[in-house]
């Protein structure tokens, strides 16, 4: 049985897609509770105090910016991603 490759752009846009919803997600969240979200934040960032940086004053450019370089970058990442796991799984046959 031939193993199935990945298709770059496929793992590209769901990547992309999932990491738009969750940066949408964690805008709104700023919105509606910043404290809670800044706080919360900080324990994935192992206890680093972010709220001596974070802003709460979310600016539409900011955000529209912001949301292209996640989709961008998560589209890239899933395309390399793909593309180094056809490359690792065919040379581990």
């Amino acid at each position: 049985m031939k193993p199935e490759k990945l298709k770059p752009n496929v793992v590209s846009w769901s990547l992309a897609s999932i990491a738009s919803l969750v940066y949408v997600f964690c805008v709104l969240l700023v919105f509606i509770a910043p404290e809670i979200t800044i706080n919360f934040f900080k324990y994935i960032f192992h206890g680093i105090d972010i709220t001596q940086i974070a802003s709460y004053d979310l600016q539409p450019l900011g955000i529209i910016i912001g949301f292209v370089e996640v989709v961008a970058f998560s589209f890239i990442f899933g395309w390399y991603f793909a593309k180094i796991y056809n490359y690792i799984d065919k040379k581990s046959r």
